[in-house]
């Protein structure tokens, strides 16, 4: 019961999505060269594959794209290559670094099967198809199925896997290159299961004076006549340069870890292959059959080979020109090979091995005698301490074998900015200044002209680095270290004063009592300065009655600014002492809320009820005779003591008034 449950539930799915059709949507763009095609989802790709007649314009992708669903596309078949034999895609396609993950094809009867099924005086560039799923006849490549005519194909790669149910020209990158047609730096991880003939983990078929540059591959191959990791044939001035495969080959005939078979003035040169060889006939760990006109320089393989007849640890059979290359006689369990020398694992991982001039003269990073184009590079880290590709990412690092190093480290720096922490001090490693620093043999020591910084360097400091390599070869470079203070200074204010104005309606401040308690910093003080007289002190400061505020501003060495502040309240002068003398009652005092201001002798013109902060809360004006009485409410005031200030033609009068 629970079978049939689940199997319904499937079909119902199953249904739901296949019933989605595929929408083809114009993408935004002309196709001109400055306004190409903008291909931004899977809508946009569908148009593309549908519409031969824009097939030789210009297209930029400017999105990842899930191609999940072109499994259920055109009743299974999947997607519909861009470009065939009879429509040519001729345009250009920059993939702007964008992926297109798992693009379904199914199509067992059909030739020409990619992404791009057959392309001419084409361009692909920097586009990576991921968890690629295909199934065809023949011709048939991750990106391309053939490439013709001085296309090109350029920082691209794809995974996933490819199977052919026909006979010719499958690869993991392009099925068929033909005609001036270049790779350049582009890799497959793709489980390749070709044909009869000619299956390779990156090209099916490289030929008439086509290229394979700085490329590679890492997906396993499997077919029938001519399997190479990288390329199934290699023929009619067909080059592979720079390039290495990792991924493990398994055929019948002419099988190869790096090519299949190679004849016809084709050269394959700086290359290598690491992946495990198996055949029946010419069978070899690098290239299976060397034939008529063709050459192998400066290669190496270290897989493990099996064959039946013409098999060795190098090549399994050669007919032409071999140079300076190498197997491993331990790893590949070949103890011999029809061309190659072959070397144990110690050999293969001595740096000795390959550019002495005994066996071999390979142009590597460490020396100029044999090339200055630099192709190699060893690590004992990496790539298991074979030599690798110079523009693989590693750094060369092993000893020069004996060789007079002349050469300086190469050495870039930058400039860098340090701040001083509160003690006033600060310090700089030498990796902060160092964008790169790279010796052709081994760097042995760094220094610093300066590495601690105080508050006498703020500002810019010139700082010299050097390296030295372990000939003694030495390389300094200049950089400027700004050197910052960013902490503040500290002040403390006084508190807030409360002082009595004498008969000049002023109060002068005498010595530094109102000058900061105390100013400190990490380094020094530059300015000291208060806003009132713009002094360091306000000794001598003659301040008027009622509340002035005083701000300190406080600038340090590094230009850092702190201020604080505090009032002074300034009490009116008090003309006579005992207001009662001058015939001025204040009563009750202290008050409740209400109090009155009584007058038998003098004319009051004006009240003022001021707190102790110099706020004034009362304000009022009057212009009676004498015998005036005032009343005045604080009820709606806090408990506390204020300021009484009564204004008479005698003068002004001071009292303070209580308010419980």
């Amino acid at each position: 019961m629970k079978r049939i449950f689940v199997i319904a539930f499937l079909s119902l799915v199953f249904m739901h999505f296949s019933s989605k059709s595929q929408i083809a949507v114009v993408p935004i763009g002309n196709g001109s060269i400055a306004n190409p095609y903008q291909i931004s989802s899977l809508d946009n790709l569908f148009w593309l594959s549908q519409n031969s007649d824009q097939w030789d314009k210009n297209f930029i992708q400017t999105a990842d794209i899930d191609a999940s669903t072109t499994i259920l596309w055109d009743s299974g078949a999947g997607f519909s290559p861009i470009g065939n034999l009879l429509f040519n895609f001729r345009g250009t396609y920059n993939g702007k670094g964008f992926t297109i993950d798992a693009l379904y094809i199914n199509r067992p009867e059909t030739k020409y099967i990619g992404l791009f099924g057959f392309m001419s005086e084409a361009t692909v560039d920097s586009l990576g198809l991921t968890n690629i799923d295909y199934t065809g006849l023949e011709r048939m490549g991750g990106i391309v199925g053939a490439s013709y005519d001085f296309s090109e194909i350029s920082n691209s790669f794809s995974t996933g896997t490819i199977t052919a149910t026909g006979d010719y020209n499958v690869g993991g990158l392009v099925g068929h290159q033909y005609y001036y047609s270049i790779i350049n730096k582009s890799y497959s991880n793709v489980e390749v299961n070709g044909g009869v003939y000619y299956s390779g983990g990156l090209v099916g078929v490289n030929e008439n004076n086509s290229e394979i540059n700085n490329s590679y591959s890492t997906g396993n191959v499997s077919g029938n006549d001519r399997v190479g990791g990288l390329t199934g044939s290699c023929w009619n001035y067909g080059f592979v340069n720079n390039c290495y495969s990792t991924g493990n080959v398994s055929g019948t005939n002419n099988v190869g870890g790096l090519v299949g078979f190679s004849y016809s003035n084709s050269a394959i040169n700086n290359s290598y292959s690491t992946g495990n060889v198996s055949g029946v006939g010419y069978v070899g760990g690098f290239v299976g059959w060397n034939y008529i006109s063709s050459s192998i320089t400066n290669s190496y393989s270290t897989g493990h080979v099996t064959g039946t007849t013409n098999t060795g640890g190098f090549v399994g059979n050669n007919d032409n020109t071999l140079n300076n290359s190498f197997w491993n006689t331990e790893t590949s369990g070949q103890a011999t090979s029809a061309g190659g020398i072959g070397k144990t694992t110690a050999q293969m991982q001595t740096l000795c091995t390959y550019i002495d001039g005994t066996d071999a003269s390979w142009d590597f990073v460490i020396e100029t005698a044999n090339g200055t184009e630099d192709n190699w590079k060893m690590n004992s880290s990496a790539n298991d301490g074979y030599p690798f590709l110079s523009w693989q990412v590693d750094e060369h690092t092993e000893s020069c074998c004996g060789f007079i190093d002349v050469e300086s480290p190469v050495l870039v720096v930058k400039d860098f900015t340090v701040y001083l922490d509160e003690l006033g001090n600060a310090c700089i490693i030498a990796d902060s200044l160092i964008i790169s620093a790279f010796d052709n043999c081994e760097i042995q020591d760094t220094t610093l002209s300066q590495s601690e910084f105080e508050c006498v360097n703020l500002g810019q400091i010139n700082v010299e680095i050097t390296v030295s390599d372990t000939s003694g070869n030495c390389t300094t470079e200049a950089a400027f270290i700004t050197v910052l203070d960013t902490l503040l200074p500290s002040v403390l204010c006084v508190e807030n004063q409360i002082v009595n104005a004498d008969n000049t309606h002023s109060y002068t401040v005498s010595g530094t009592l109102f000058d900061p308690v105390s100013i400190d910093d990490n380094c020094g003080v530059a300015s000291v300065e208060n806003d009132f007289n713009n002094l360091t002190t306000l000794d001598g400061a003659q301040l008027s009655e009622g509340t002035t505020t005083i701000i300190w501003t406080i600038t340090d060495d590094g230009g850092n600014i702190v201020t604080c502040s505090f009032d002074v309240l300034v009490n009116a002068y008090v003309g006579t002492a005992d207001l009662l003398a001058e015939g001025i009652q204040i009563f009750p005092n202290p008050t409740n809320g209400q109090f009155i201001i009584y007058s038998d002798e003098l004319t009051i013109n004006w009240v003022k009820i001021i707190d102790l902060t110099g706020k004034m809360i009362y304000s009022s004006s009057y212009n009676h005779t004498t015998k005036s009485i005032h009343q005045i409410d604080l009820s709606n005031f806090e408990s506390g003591i204020y300021i009484l200030s009564i204004t008479t033609e005698n003068g002004v009068y001071v009292q303070k008034i209580i308010k419980e």
